[in-house]
């Protein structure tokens, strides 16, 4: 297991401050938008509301940052750009929308549909560690588990992100924070709008990667069911149980020991997303 974090896709993973670590609360930087014409002003005859509802807060909200060009091919602000696609993917597997994980990932070779498919499963297994934790633990008890640091050390990330686009605008590179070397790749189509691309940010032994994300499924199964067995009564229990689960499951991918792996060559340079 990688000392930095557990993955829980491209984007988000259980890093440090999920398992036991404090971290300072993010703050929230304004989205980026494409630029559009101001509305014009009410009239004075028309009565204007004294009060207005705050929207609602984006656990990942995007970057304030330079406008994101969108491809021609799309109308101005028909779409999300790449950074609040990759956000929305974040949000999308922290709160278990398995199909939604899948309509966002773009796989096609069978090695990469494999990592997707790994994918929809971790997302799968943390709805129902979700249900679990809530009901265990009562409002709160998911984040109680190590959930809600993750949040907040992912906002961080999407706070310092870099995008690179090509020149027909159709592909993006992402970079969160400094230290990644290794991009996620994101590419735009009219219909669905940006997907990750997993064949493009999966390149370094994808078979590896599949079995690390399905060892990583498996042990959230595991822990959630734990849970409702009532083996944790308390939410920090169950963070230890957790952390150690997925660490015995990436060894045992490592090792050859895991279901359906075999022993994984060490990875060669870079700093590809874990699985």
């Amino acid at each position: 297991m990688t000392t930095a974090g557990v993955w829980l896709g491209p984007v988000l993973w259980l890093g440090a401050a999920a398992w036991g670590q404090t971290s300072a609360p993010a703050t929230a930087p304004t989205t980026a938008s494409a630029s559009a014409t101001a509305p014009a002003p009410v009239p004075t005859t028309v009565p204007v509301p004294t009060t207005v509802p705050a929207p609602p807060t984006a656990p990942l909200p995007a970057p304030a940052r330079s406008t994101v060009p969108v491809p021609a091919t799309a109308p101005a602000r028909a779409v999300p750009g790449p950074l609040e696609a990759l956000a929305e993917y974040a949000m999308a597997m922290v709160q278990g929308q398995s199909e939604r994980i899948g309509a966002m990932s773009l796989a096609e070779s069978p090695e990469a549909r494999r990592i997707a498919d790994a994918s929809v499963e971790i997302a799968r297994a943390v709805g129902h560690l979700q249900r679990a934790a809530e009901k265990a633990y009562g409002p709160g008890g998911f984040l109680a588990i190590g959930f809600g640091s993750t949040l907040e050390q992912e906002s961080r990330r999407f706070a310092t992100s870099r995008i690179v686009l090509n020149e027909a605008g159709v592909e993006a590179r992402v970079y969160l924070s400094g230290e990644d070397k290794t991009p996620t790749v994101l590419r735009f189509s009219p219909k669905p709008g940006w997907r990750i691309d997993i064949d493009s940010t999966y390149r370094k032994n994808p078979a590896r990667t599949a079995a690390r994300k399905h060892a990583q499924a498996r042990a959230f199964e595991e822990l959630a069911t734990e849970i409702e067995q009532g083996r944790y009564p308390m939410p920090m229990q169950a963070r230890v149980a957790g952390r150690e689960k997925v660490k015995a499951g990436y060894e045992a991918v490592e090792s050859g020991t895991a279901p359906g792996s075999a022993p994984a060559p060490a990875p060669s340079g870079g700093s590809a997303p874990a699985g």
